[in-house]
């Protein structure tokens, strides 16, 4: 996959793009726009992912942990083996999909998530 580690990448349009395999690692995403992106596998460990819209994406096997996903949105996205190990969830939305409690760890961040 393409990599986009420690990079600047805030609100930018990523719609529909395949980025299997992508490495966001400690990339700053927020406000980009990740809808119907086929993101399996992918990597966002530690990334900035506030306010990312993740419409109709499939996170199938992707790597969230450490990630700030402070405000957002998840809907209609497949979240298989999804990793949020880590992950700040303040105040994210997951409306039609699979909210991860069930692999909660006690290290994971539920702060006020909105289902």
């Amino acid at each position: 996959g393409k990599d986009f580690s420690n990079s600047n990448l805030e609100n930018k349009i990523f719609f529909g793009s395949d980025l299997r395999g992508a490495n966001f690692e400690n990339s700053i995403l927020s406000g980009s726009d990740f809808s119907l992106a086929n993101l399996e596998n992918a990597n966002f460990k530690n990334a900035d992912l506030k306010f990312v819209n993740f419409y109709y994406a499939n996170l199938t096997n992707a790597n969230l942990s450490g990630a700030d996903l402070t405000g957002t949105f998840i809907r209609n996205s497949n979240l298989t083996n999804t990793n949020f190990d880590g992950s700040i969830l303040n105040k994210t939305i997951f409306d039609e999909a699979d909210m991860p409690t069930g692999k909660a760890e006690t290290k994971q961040y539920f702060l006020d998530c909105v289902n």
